[in-house]
C-alpha cells in the first residue's frame, strides 16, 4: 500500500489531482494511462496486459507523485490487476499530458 503526497511549498497545501487537472479531465487521463499501460506490457488491451478490467477509471482521489518531468499514477497491488504484478506506476510526460494540465503550474512551464 503505497500513499503519494504532494506539497505546494509555497503555502504546504495538499495538491490533488482537481488542483493540476483541467475540470472534466480525469477521463482524458484514465485514456492516457491506459495507453501507457499498453506500451509498458506491450499489450493490445488492458486484459492481455494482465489488468482485472479492459478499461481504467482513474478517480479525484487517485494516489499520484510528481516528478520534474512527468505525472506518475501509482496503483496498489490488486487495485488493478493481481497481487503477482505487485505495485504499478503509470509514468505520464508531461509534454504528452500538457492538454489537460492546468495553466501555470510550477512544476510544469
Amino acid at each position: 500500500y503505497s500513499v503519494g503526497y504532494n506539497i505546494r511549498t509555497s503555502d504546504g497545501a495538499v495538491l490533488t489531482l482537481d488542483d493540476i487537472l483541467k475540470p472534466n479531465s480525469l477521463q482524458a487521463l484514465s485514456e492516457f494511462c491506459a495507453d501507457e499501460i499498453l506500451n509498458m506490457f506491450n499489450a493490445n488491451s488492458l486484459n492481455e496486459a494482465g489488468l482485472f478490467e479492459d478499461e481504467l477509471i482513474i478517480s479525484e482521489d487517485q494516489d499520484f507523485f510528481i516528478t520534474p518531468s512527468s505525472l506518475v499514477i501509482q496503483f496498489d497491488p490488486y487495485e488493478i490487476g493481481p497481487y503477482a504484478m505487485g505495485s504499478i506506476e503509470v509514468e505520464l510526460k508531461f509534454n504528452i499530458i500538457k492538454n489537460i494540465l492546468k495553466e501555470n503550474l510550477p512544476f510544469h512551464k
